[in-house]
């Protein structure tokens, strides 16, 4: 009877948790932790793209190698620029499904309703830096982790696929047949699920990517990157660590390789991270007891590496117009300047209406109009496709000078 009654209360508190972190979420992520977790997370994904289509693409990047079950990425935001985030390359390491769901939930909301995040607009962010979800690499590992055999990692024919990877240096030890764990495959990318994550990467050129395994709550940043690519990583990892409370690995404990992240620092030199959310699973899958914590810590996390992406890829510029020198800014590469500063070498008008976050420029003949965060403006009441939002900067309007050049430069 007190068995009975302990099991009870469990329930009631797991229930509770969820509702307490989920209010307002439309998905059901306990129906998705179950061995029905393919199924429901690929239509979490199309009912996602469809509640937000405006700034939502869903792509389906390859199939499971054993059961040919689909696997899907989510695209959220208008920026040319993209990160990547994906989750379970481990089957019994599933939670972080749930959870990727959930942010990008929680940050397509948040464009839609024009919030801020930590003092910064949602949809300038997401405007410059898109995000791309590949929220469950392994679909079959998955299943057979939250139906069968809970330790299970690998992929439905056995093969570990965070040891799939081609790295330089690697150490860490594998296992000579197929199984639960540790397997690496006959060669590297002999699966479809690590080929998938693979083709997606190089197509769209990601400045950064996370992949979120479970457990232990630590942050692997390192894998024998040097200079400016050693610094950034440094600094996003610091960042990371900061907003998770998870701790950075030390270099001496980084030498592993065959995995996601090692790959795409060596081979893509760009930032990666592996975060390990949740306590010790004991070598088995994360109870849901757990999500209320891992969603607290990581509910913003791919919308502030989006942010960082920005600040590190941002420089101080000066440009001469008409033999005024305007002091500006590149971010990506792309031009922009204050209100003021072009508006009086061009010799155009202004006028803002803070309500809207709205400024107009005009040299009497043609408006030129910018939204705070969006990528359209109106040309003469025509929308008009801009090469970087309009952004307020320590009360300053920054906005695209390729733009401004094109209308109103003689």
């Amino acid at each position: 009877m007190r068995r009975k009654k302990y099991r009870l209360w469990q329930s009631c508190m797991i229930m509770l948790l969820l509702i307490q972190s989920l209010k307002g979420n439309p998905l059901d992520l306990k129906a998705i932790y179950s061995e029905q977790i393919s199924i429901e997370t690929n239509k979490a994904l199309e009912q996602i793209a469809q509640d937000y289509e405006e700034i939502t693409e869903v792509i389906t990047i390859g199939y499971s190698t054993t059961k040919q079950t689909e696997i899907k990425a989510l695209k959220l935001g208008k920026g040319e620029k993209s990160i990547l985030i994906n989750g379970t390359h481990h089957g019994r390491e599933a939670l972080t499904t749930v959870l990727i769901l959930n942010q990008i939930s929680y940050l397509a909301e948040a464009y839609v309703a024009k919030q801020t995040i930590n003092g910064q607009d949602v949809r300038t962010v997401l405007n410059t830096v898109s995000i791309w979800f590949v929220p469950l690499v392994n679909p079959d590992g998955a299943t057979i982790a939250l139906s069968t055999r809970p330790e299970w990692k690998a992929n439905g024919r056995g093969v570990d696929l965070n040891r799939n990877y081609p790295t330089l240096y690697a150490t860490i030890a594998t296992k000579p047949t197929p199984g639960p764990s540790g397997y690496a495959g006959i060669e590297a990318f002999s699966e479809l699920e690590t080929q998938a994550l693979r083709d997606l990467c190089k197509v769209q050129e990601f400045e950064a990517a996370i992949a979120y395994h479970s457990a232990g709550e630590v942050i692997y940043w390192w894998y024998y990157q040097t200079g400016e690519l050693y610094k950034h990583s440094l600094v996003i990892g610091r960042m990371l660590s900061h907003a998770t409370q998870y701790s950075l690995v030390p270099i001496s404990q980084s030498r592993g390789g065959r995995g996601f992240t090692d790959w795409f620092i060596q081979s893509l030199k760009k930032p990666s991270f592996t975060l390990e959310v949740g306590k010790n699973a004991n070598g088995k899958r994360l109870s849901l007891m757990e999500y209320d914590q891992i969603w607290k810590a990581n509910k913003e996390i791919p919308f502030l590496l989006a942010k960082e992406m920005i600040t590190l890829n941002s420089h101080e510029w000066q440009v001469t117009i008409n033999e005024a020198q305007i002091k500006g800014k590149t971010i990506f590469g792309r031009g922009v300047v204050p209100v003021k500063g072009i508006c009086q070498a061009l010799n155009l008008n202004y006028s803002y209406m803070p309500e809207q976050k709205q400024i107009s420029l005009t040299d009497g003949n043609n408006i030129l109009s910018f939204k705070q965060g969006e990528k359209i403006a109106l040309y003469n009441e025509e929308p008009l496709e801009i090469v970087v939002p309009a952004h307020i900067q320590e009360g300053e309007m920054y906005l695209p000078l390729k733009n401004i050049l094109e209308l109103f430069s003689m």
